[in-house]
């Protein structure tokens, strides 16, 4: 089987968020299936002076093919229009023209396959949105996205509370619809066996990592409140906020708190390195496709407390707190039983190690090309 993947690799570049670490991972993890044939398609603007994609973007040793015309260009126009269709950069023996980014393109000839990875555009709740408080951005997000969709034969996604969301909300027929899921990378997984299991941090490593950035979507404000609570308590256990954005008037609280520590996006050994001095992962985000911090943190020892909302108790299963946000006394805790009662988080740390061994880059390639090849 061929394919070929339109990439958006400025997305890709690491360090990534999540859906830049999914493009990169599953389709390194895609190349290495026998029988598959790999090839990465970009505009032209991606490329270096050596007229490759930069080392920082995995993918770079893919083949690939360039399209010549810049990529905002390119994309306003499949937006507004479809046209051009990706036919005519297409290489002769393409099977499926397939991205794991939400891109929206047309192909008359060979069979779409696009990732949605979750259904936030379509929610009616303004604040879930998030990244589009416009009602005008959120209705161009949504025809765009519903067509990008139409055209598709397959639309994965990674869970099935995502699934479930983008049938009800965008309409989307069930047999359509596909669950990839989310890995570990193998750096990740070779980091994690060389770490032991720690019983108790260090003092001076006394401190919650919160993955995501301090903003209201992921739930800056139950952040705030827990790290009021432990100052209360007289506790000097700290946040660590790593990643972002962060929203400015939350940033302004988390000053006047003292307690929060903002270390902004970090490359991937660094952020496990962060995860696994952790006391535990505080995740308290209101909307996720999937979680992917959760099971990293699972993977190199750290205990999870996260929120009950959207995807979160599916990924984490019966190894995390799952804890209703607005809870704080809960929160605060586990918190506290995970700092003190070591057989407590050697428990939780055993679990989630153990649950976090199901999460591969592999197992998610096989479900796309099982997918792809119906």
């Amino acid at each position: 089987m061929k394919i070929v993947a339109y990439i958006q690799p400025s997305r890709m570049n690491m360090p990534s968020t999540g859906v830049g670490r999914h493009a990169n991972n599953v389709l390194l993890s895609l190349a290495c299936l026998p029988g598959v044939e790999v090839s990465t398609l970009f505009t032209r603007d991606n490329i270096d002076v050596g007229r490759r994609l930069p080392s920082s973007v995995p993918v770079n040793g893919l083949p690939f093919d360039v399209i010549p015309l810049r990529g905002r260009l390119l994309e306003q126009s499949w937006k507004l229009t479809g046209r051009p269709f990706l036919d005519r950069w297409l290489p002769q023996g393409t099977d499926w023209v397939y991205t794991p980014m939400d891109v929206r393109f047309r192909s008359v000839r060979h069979p779409v396959a696009i990732t949605i990875h979750d259904a936030r555009i379509f929610e009616a709740d303004k604040e879930l949105q998030g990244d589009y408080p416009a009602w005008l951005d959120v209705q161009r997000m949504r025809y765009w996205t519903r067509r990008a969709m139409a055209s598709a034969q397959i639309v994965f996604t990674v869970s099935a509370f995502a699934r479930g969301r983008l049938i009800e909300l965008a309409g989307l027929h069930p047999q359509k619809v596909f669950v990839s899921g989310n890995g570990l990378s193998s750096d990740l997984i070779n980091i994690a066996s060389e770490l032991q299991i720690r019983k108790e941090p260090r003092p001076a490593e006394l401190y919650l990592a919160v993955i995501g950035g301090l903003r209201p979507l992921k739930g800056g404000e139950c952040v705030l409140q827990v790290a009021q609570a432990i100052v209360r308590s007289g506790d000097n256990m700290r946040i660590a906020v790593i990643g972002g954005p962060n929203d400015v008037s939350l940033v302004k609280r988390a000053i006047e708190i003292g307690n929060i520590d903002f270390l902004g996006l970090v490359p991937e050994p660094d952020l496990w390195s962060y995860l696994s001095k952790a006391t535990a992962l505080l995740f308290m985000s209101n909307y996720e496709g999937f979680g992917l911090p959760a099971i990293e943190a699972m993977a190199v020892g750290t205990p999870v407390i996260c929120s009950n909302r959207t995807s979160l108790p599916e990924v984490v299963g019966s190894a995390a707190f799952v804890v209703d946000p607005g809870d704080i006394s809960k929160i605060v805790a586990h918190v506290e039983q995970l700092r003190n009662d070591k057989s407590v988080r050697q428990r939780w740390i055993v679990a989630g190690l153990n649950h976090a061994k199901g999460f591969t880059w592999l197992k998610v390639a096989q479900r796309v090309h099982s997918a792809l090849l119906g």
